[in-house]
């Protein structure tokens, strides 16, 4: 196991067993933000620290599974990874259901003080 993962691994148990022996602590501690983010950080870092297993499995569950839903969804979150996830248009409520269309004008209009109305 590389050297990084056991670090982490680390950090995170140590972390559990904190809040395993005083499960408390996050509730009242005045600090308690700080200590949510730190067990987010730690999780954070397991999760990429096991990044390249993560693919490897995707990648062989999409060329590999029987299921063609398990090769679809596995496909969809190897690309969503490489290229993030595509834009999502905004819709109206036409019936064709088309994108809001945004109309930027503007207009310029010559006001005659002689003519303008109080």
């Amino acid at each position: 196991m590389p050297r990084k993962q056991r670090l982490v691994k680390e950090r995170a148990r140590r972390l559990a067993q904190q809040i395993e022996d005083d499960p408390d602590r996050v509730a009242r501690s005045p600090g308690r933000k700080v200590l949510k983010d730190q067990a987010m950080a730690h999780a954070r870092d397991i999760a990429r620290a096991y990044t390249e297993v993560a693919m490897a499995e995707l990648i062989k569950l999409a060329q590999r599974s029987k299921s063609e839903n398990m090769r679809l969804l596995s496909a969809m979150a190897i690309l969503e990874r490489g290229w993030g996830k595509p834009a999502q248009a905004h819709v109206g409520g036409d019936e064709g259901d088309s994108p809001i269309r945004h109309v930027h004008e503007i207009r310029r209009t010559i006001i005659d003080p002689a003519k303008r109305e109080t």
